[in-house]
């Protein structure tokens, strides 16, 4: 069967917060996270909000201001385990923040220190970034990673006098994962937030939100995500998903793979897919049986 019969009407779903916020230290990572999250969940009474903490607890400082559960993670910072915490973590909050997201790539036990110097090295340490990001996009929540991010200079000329010039902030991350999200932010010591890729049409790159307006930019945000077409009931969803996982081993992984190809990630369904959702998982589950009966 040709590929082009699942072609569809493109429409946009609402989604999840997908947000990075990079910045050098003092330059309002934390805070503004928390103003971001508490923002996107402002018109879900009861939401909660977890802070995944590797920075010695820094958190716990905003706590008189923000509601939130506090998760501290010391060294070792595998990046394998941070995925898995991060699907548990989306069946119980509404909104998670990782701060920062930095020592799961150069931390002890991160990326880096799984590839050991050694580019035979990346064998390993790669497929462990790639379970971190799954965690992170498979994750049932809004999520803000904040990433620490060093900034570099170099020395010009400049009317006869050297100067030093600032060239820009450089996020201390994989590159890649700027690619998985759906809005980077950096921010500068004066706290001021400047969007540096966005697929939010209300957020567009190069916006600048000057110091006390992070809850504009996240206003804007929030709706943004919100607009798009509704996702399908999360009972759905978990019904959809556990009939898969009943299927017998000889047609499950064929049966997932044609789900993600025709409707995608099950937790990223729309509800205007469920019923091909429904009539796909329920023809691998005909065939099934009819596959037990002929044994």
């Amino acid at each position: 069967m040709s590929r082009l019969t699942h072609a569809a009407p493109a429409v946009r779903p609402a989604l999840k917060a997908r947000a990075l916020l990079s910045g050098a230290p003092g330059s309002g990572k934390t805070r503004s996270g928390l103003i971001v999250m508490t923002t996107l969940l402002a018109d879900q009474p009861g939401a909660k909000m977890l802070v995944i903490d590797t920075e010695k607890e820094s958190a716990l400082t905003y706590a008189d201001d923000f509601t939130f559960d506090h998760l501290r993670w010391a060294a070792p910072f595998d990046p394998r385990e941070l995925g898995r915490t991060m699907i548990e973590a989306g069946q119980t909050y509404d909104a998670i923040m990782v701060d920062s997201t930095s020592h799961f790539w150069r931390g002890e036990g991160g990326v880096l220190d799984i590839a050991g110097g050694r580019y035979t090295g990346w064998a390993d340490a790669r497929p462990a970034h790639t379970d971190m990001v799954e965690g992170i996009l498979g994750c049932d929540a809004h999520v803000v990673l904040c990433v620490r991010a060093k900034v570099a200079h170099e020395q010009v000329q400049e009317g006869g006098k050297w100067v030093v010039k600032k060239l820009g902030m450089q996020s201390i991350t994989d590159d890649d994962l700027e690619y998985e999200i759906n809005v980077a932010v950096s921010l500068d010591m004066d706290h001021s937030m400047t969007i540096s890729k966005s697929r939010a049409t209300e957020v567009p790159v190069g916006r600048t939100f000057t110091a006390g307006h992070a809850e504009d930019f996240a206003t804007l945000y929030r709706d943004w995500l919100a607009g798009g077409e509704p996702p399908a009931p999360k009972d759905v969803v978990e019904d959809l998903t556990a009939r898969l996982a009943a299927l017998p081993e000889s047609e499950r992984k064929a049966a997932k793979q044609e789900f993600m190809a025709q409707l995608g990630r099950p937790d990223q369904l729309s509800e205007s897919k469920v019923p091909a959702a429904e009539v796909l998982v329920a023809s691998w589950e005909a065939k099934a049986a009819a596959g037990a009966v002929q044994s």
